[in-house]
């Protein structure tokens, strides 16, 4: 997952994506979020910035929680969009899903909001790891995806919640935003053939189109 302001390259990195039922696993539920057979560390994963021109790390935020770095225990939940001098990125830190907003040339985090709920952490949901949230900005307007069937949209300026669309009924899974029951599901698992790619909003003529890989 990456994507790019023309001067530099942002990457998503230490992302685990091996389920951790491995043959020679022998963890347990207390330790999902902290080990698997590879050393991967699932309740947490980086966003870094590379210079295009010389290849070289120029920041990186998120991490293990154990780390005093920005955003550290923060899930970032796909490849941030640029629009002017601002980084927007969706990600999972505990049981909030949140927008980031970062300074593209620091990585220093500027604001953020939240945008829903899921009462199960990202380190134990595996189908929802793979639910990437591409982010459409125009007019003024975040539209964000959030993986757990809400889609948030988020005016710019005022930095609050503009609207919010629910378009996975709630017996379809457990997730919940906006003050929801919380229920017992996980997100429901599918092949990984089975269902549409991630893909971010389209913001045209006053509506917003978007095709929901969950």
């Amino acid at each position: 997952l990456i994507s790019s302001d023309g001067h530099s390259l942002f990457v998503l990195d230490d992302v685990a994506v091996m389920t951790r039922n491995q043959m020679g696993y022998q963890g347990g539920d207390d330790d999902v979020d902290t080990i698997d057979p590879l050393g991967a560390v699932w309740n947490s994963n980086r966003l870094t910035s590379y210079d295009l021109e010389t290849g070289r790390a120029q920041w990186s935020v998120g991490g293990p929680a154990e780390t005093a770095g920005p955003l550290a225990g923060c899930f970032f939940l796909g490849a941030p969009s640029i629009d002017g001098n601002e980084l927007f990125i969706v990600g999972s830190l505990g049981e909030e899903v949140r927008l980031f907003v970062l300074d593209p040339a620091t990585g220093r985090p500027r604001w953020s909001q939240l945008l829903a709920y899921s009462d199960t952490k990202i380190e134990s949901d595996i189908a929802r790891r793979w639910v990437s949230t591409p982010i459409a900005v125009g007019q003024g307007i975040v539209v964000c995806p959030t993986t757990v069937g809400w889609l948030v949209a988020v005016d710019r300026v005022r930095r609050t919640v503009l609207w919010a669309h629910r378009y996975l009924p709630e017996e379809e899974g457990e997730h919940r935003g906006f003050g929801d029951n919380p229920g017992t599901e996980f997100l429901p698992q599918t092949e990984l053939g089975g269902q549409w790619l991630a893909t971010p909003p389209v913001i045209a003529d006053g509506l917003v189109v978007f095709a929901a890989p969950d």
